[in-house]
């Protein structure tokens, strides 16, 4: 996935994942130009996965268009904020 240029969709859902698991995943988005869509339903998300996302989305990938967040309930009001200001300013 790091290096890869023929996979555009990744879909995670459902999988458990936690914030070390999001982290590797921002890692990876940091290098990778080619996933338009990351999807990360029902998942373990909380603020400090969401930061790690916010970071690398706003400085090193420009190809993920779709990032799909829904049903982490541990995600605060806050980080919301935080990702709209991100997505605002990267238009």
């Amino acid at each position: 996935v790091l290096n890869s240029t023929a996979l555009k969709r990744l879909d995670l859902s459902t999988n458990e994942i936690h914030d070390q698991g999001v982290q590797h995943l921002a890692t990876m988005l940091g290098s990778n130009n080619s996933l338009v869509d990351v999807s990360l339903r029902f998942n373990q998300v909380t603020d400090i996965g969401l930061r790690a996302l916010i970071h690398v989305l706003s400085s090193t990938n420009a190809s993920l268009e779709s990032l799909n967040l829904s049903a982490n309930e541990r995600i605060g009001d806050a980080s919301i904020e935080s990702l709209k200001d991100m997505i605002k300013h990267n238009r």
